[in-house]
């Protein structure tokens, strides 16, 4: 009856269990956290008039979603995606994102963010430690600077979740191993966020 759907470059760190307990109302199709760089359809770029959504309608990030499938179905939600795509390419921004907030922009209930944590360089979130694998968080790495491929500041959190299971993954598939460079702008980022710390405690 429901489904979970969740994007290749999130980790799991909370009992997706707990989803089991969220009611369903008649008008609710699905569960999702708001999107961070772009809260609401205005933000997003989308001609929200064209589309016949209000512009300061809430926008989430599909990358983590927790559906009613049963209704998904008898009220053919996957047509009504098909038929926004064929009459509107032009809004197809992020693809299937796009298309979800379009058909659902007012039949989705908010999860705390926790559940999809946007982990991306522009995002300047300061209660995030990347010295530290946080507890009971969803970490979504956003953006094309995956830490598995090149130097990014939350890889530590990466790094400390990997080394749990790195005796499980076969030798081709072992995440790309920092360098020298990235150990230098690893320094750097932890310099300039001392210096930005310091700066706001000086206020």
């Amino acid at each position: 009856r429901e489904a979970l759907y969740v994007d290749s470059d999130l980790l799991i760190g909370r009992d997706v269990g707990q989803l089991l307990q969220l009611p369903w109302s008649q008008d609710r199709l699905a569960y999702a956290v708001q999107d961070p760089k772009s809260p609401t359809f205005q933000a997003e770029g989308m001609d929200s008039q064209r589309v016949g959504v209000p512009p300061g309608a809430s926008y989430f990030n599909s990358g983590f979603l927790w559906l009613n499938l049963s209704r998904w179905r008898a009220e053919g939600i996957g047509d009504r995606c098909r038929q926004f795509m064929k009459r509107f390419p032009g809004e197809l921004r992020w693809w299937d994102q796009s298309v979800l907030n379009a058909v659902l922009w007012n039949r989705w209930a908010r999860l705390d963010p926790a559940w999809n944590w946007a982990a991306e360089r522009t995002l300047p979130k300061e209660q995030f430690a990347p010295d530290r694998a946080l507890r009971g968080v969803n970490v979504h790495y956003l953006g094309p600077n995956k830490p598995w491929l090149e130097f990014n500041p939350h890889r530590f959190h990466f790094d400390a979740v990997f080394r749990r299971i790195a005796p499980l993954v076969p030798e081709p598939f072992v995440p790309y191993r920092p360098c020298l460079a990235d150990s230098l702008k690893t320094a750097a980022f932890f310099t300039r966020r001392a210096v930005r710390q310091s700066a706001s405690a000086c206020k």
